[in-house]
């Protein structure tokens, strides 16, 4: 991306880390913040002082210039539309009430600025009675969507990876801008792209949502009825208190063979194996014990299980000994951060993708921004020099070759970037092998068609006429089998073909190791282990296919990128995008800061043993007296806790309990070091008052004590729920059509 020139004006993380990632890629970005700042700059910065800024908010804004504006007066407008004019992107997640008042919404500037791709993300989309409602990731993403409910026990709905659905949206919304900047090349005009939380959340779960019955109850919030919890691909505790994850390496074919393969090693009944009982099961047996008879199958793979802790480490001893970029060595000028999370593809046109400085301070080149405008020198990006009409879709005229391991059918990771590449205007080529068996037809047919009706099946036969008009192939096949088929990519670069190849791999080291995100994503990044919680308790594994279509948006990314550059210099490569290092993504805001201080281990990482979390009271999930979940939606417990307590009535009462906590239990206890240990008398009461008044109201009553009195919150949802829910029809996210069959869009959109 050099020369490419992006102004970022938002806050957190779901936006900053779209253009984090372009400054990674070489362009050049400037943060445009009001007088206040982006107040992510202080999260946890109480916890890391002495210290600019929070390392939370240094990992998502390194290497990028820092302008501060008072947007509310006429010069400070003037001066960004003049960076405007050169600015080749603008990304953004500031509300579109607050955007039009400063006169910098989509529509204001797309007739001063016909070349601007506009970027923006929003917690509940455009459209509909929600769009303005308060939002992170773990109201829109995680508690509307149904991820929250099935991937976490009753009582830890608010249990997962801090921003995980803000750098999974991230993904979609960079998709997005690079579809865009690839169209530009042949129009000169940009368009608005979106991204949506809670449309980001529904597509990771549309494997359960398009299987759901429209005819459902919209008052059934009962979660009882999630899916079983698979026995294969998942983790156990071992007799001496280790966690294993116990993997399938196999198609659906041979699932009936690696189950009587696990309960041959744990010595079950194949027909009476539950989760439960496979886990009383290996509580009786070592992990060395394990390992030796799992080592003599042929369909099971054992892998250790990685805690945030040791993946903490593991990345500094990824940096020191250069065996992965997960995480890369920062440049002089961090204080004491000593890596940061590295973008989570590798690219063969370079090596060097990583942050060239520190984030800025607030305002730190203001003066010579104003001044001079852009900073670095380069000439503008690469677009087409006459305006021309935009294309229907943006990708209309690319060609891409799908090209998935038949033998690993339980995965739809590259199927599900081949939609996304589909919907937005791609031609998609699905090869079909001659003696392939659709087992995904057979096992989940609804899901089969959701990811393959939008593609064109080639033949082998046909596959060398196909490969004249490929731009890209995409690809979770191994090395050997690609070579095989003439695919690999130094094939394709001696026979003259210059085609990008995007190949989805395991982890870095250990390419051709067969690919599975339960295995990679979850249980070896650290991952696994934010649910589980410390001391750790075993966590609940993801639902089937939503970690492979989280990675999915990945992989599309890596191939919209790769797409921009081919299309611009003329040069085809071959990208890696990793299982591991996806996972490392999901989970850099928690292995930041243990990388600083592992201390933060308590406040970061949930006791499950406790009776329940405590330390953000205001952004946790309770029970109502009939039965419904509330996602409480207050990050700032400074600000929120107030007004929550006194929505519910407790107010006083609560904050007397908490003085004589004060002077019964910190008090006394106040050379006590860990601040965290200190400090959970009080948040455990504050935490304990809410949830005991939570159960004395019904759901209407806390509707209407809430909106009286501005508390953010939205109601837990299962998929089923998902469909009763009307943003999700007014954003399009959902479509039923005539015949009662669910549908769920992809998650990028554009506006001409």
């Amino acid at each position: 991306f050099y020369g490419l020139k992006v102004v970022d004006f938002a806050t957190h993380v779901a936006a900053p880390t779209v253009s984090r990632i372009l400054a990674d890629l070489g362009a050049e970005v400037i943060k445009v913040e009001q007088p206040a700042g982006d107040s992510f700059r202080n999260t946890f910065l109480r916890f890391e002082s002495p210290r600019g800024f929070g390392s939370l908010f240094e990992s998502q804004n390194c290497g990028k210039f820092g302008l501060q504006l008072d947007l509310k007066t006429a010069e400070a407008v003037a001066n960004l539309k003049h960076l405007l004019a050169d600015a080749d992107v603008l990304v953004t997640n500031i509300r579109n009430e607050s955007l039009r008042k400063l006169g910098l919404d989509y529509e204001s500037l797309r007739e001063e600025f016909p070349s601007l791709v506009y970027a923006q993300v929003t917690a509940w989309g455009n459209k509909g009675k929600d769009k303005n409602l308060p939002g992170y990731d773990i109201g829109a993403f995680w508690a509307s969507s149904g991820l929250g409910v099935y991937t976490n026990e009753e009582g830890y709905y608010s249990i997962y990876p801090g921003a995980f659905g803000d750098l999974t949206t991230g993904q979609a919304l960079l998709s997005g801008v690079t579809m865009a900047l690839t169209e530009r090349l042949e129009t000169g005009r940009g368009r608005k792209v979106d991204a949506s939380l809670l449309h980001v959340g529904a597509w990771c779960m549309s494997p359960y949502v398009i299987n759901c019955d429209p005819n459902s109850s919209a008052e059934d919030f009962d979660f009882s009825d999630r899916p079983v919890e698979a026995v294969l691909d998942n983790l156990y505790e071992t007799s001496e208190g280790n966690f294993v994850a116990l993997g399938f390496n196999g198609g659906f074919a041979d699932e009936s063979s690696a189950m009587k393969e696990f309960c041959k090693v744990l010595g079950m009944d194949t027909t009476r194996c539950t989760k439960r009982q496979a886990e009383e099961k290996t509580r009786t047996f070592t992990k060395r014990e394990l390992q030796e008879m799992v080592s003599s199958t042929k369909y099971l793979t054992l892998e250790d299980y990685v805690s945030i802790i040791e993946a903490s480490e593991r990345q500094n001893e990824f940096v020191t000994l250069g065996r992965s970029r997960a995480f890369v060595e920062t440049p002089p000028g961090y204080d004491d951060a000593k890596s940061m999370p590295g973008v989570p593809y590798e690219f063969s046109c370079s090596r060097h993708h990583k942050p060239q400085w520190r984030a800025p301070y607030l305002g730190e080149h203001s003066e010579d921004i104003v001044k001079k405008g852009w900073l670095t020198g380069k000439d503008g990006a690469a677009k087409a020099p006459i305006l021309k009409d935009r294309k229907l879709k943006p990708l209309n005229g690319v060609n891409v070759l799908e090209v998935t391991d038949f033998q690993n059918h339980h995965d739809v990771c590259v199927e599900s970037a081949g939609v996304v590449l589909a919907e937005n205007g791609a031609t998609v080529f699905k090869l079909k092998m001659e003696n392939e068996d659709d087992f995904l037809a057979t096992k989940d047919p609804k899901l089969n068609d959701h990811l393959s009706s939008c593609k064109q099946f080639v033949s082998l036969v046909a596959l060398d006429q196909c490969l004249d008009s490929i731009d890209i192939i995409v690809t979770d096949m191994g090395k050997n089998r690609l070579q095989e088929l003439g695919l690999d990519f130094e094939h394709l670069q001696d026979a003259g073909k210059e085609i990008t190849v995007i190949r989805l791999v395991s982890d870095l080291e250990r390419k051709e190791k067969p690919i599975s995100a339960f295995s990679s994503t979850f249980a070896t990044s650290g991952m696994a282990a934010v649910h589980a919680g410390d001391p750790p308790m075993t966590p609940t594994r993801y639902p089937e296919h939503s970690l492979e279509m989280v990675s999915g948006l990945f992989v599309c990314s890596a191939a919209c990128i790769s797409l921009y550059y081919q299309k611009s210099r003329g040069i085809a490569q071959e990208v890696f995008v990793s299982y591991e290092r996806i996972g490392a993504w999901l989970t850099s805001l928690q292995l930041v800061l243990l990388n600083r201080n592992q201390g933060l281990l308590p406040i970061i990482s949930i006791n499950k043993r406790e009776s329940r979390p405590s330390f953000l009271p205001t952004y946790a999930s309770y029970k109502s007296k009939d039965g419904v979940w509330v996602q409480l939606l207050g990050l700032d417990t400074k600000r929120h806790l107030g007004k929550t307590l006194a929505a519910l009535g407790v107010k006083w009462r609560t904050f007397g309990n908490l003085l004589f906590q004060v002077f019964t239990k910190v008090l006394p206890n106040r050379k006590e070091k860990d601040v965290a240990k200190k400090l959970r008398p009080i948040f455990a009461t504050i935490t304990n008052s809410i949830s005991s008044r939570f159960s004395e109201l019904t759901y209407d009553e806390l509707c209407g004590r809430f909106a009286a009195h501005e508390v953010w919150f939205t109601p837990l949802r299962a998929p089923k729920n998902l469909l009763h829910y009307g943003q999700v029809h007014d954003n399009g996210i959902i479509l039923i059509d005539s015949m009662e069959n669910v549908s769920v869009t992809t998650p990028v959109q554009f506006q001409a």
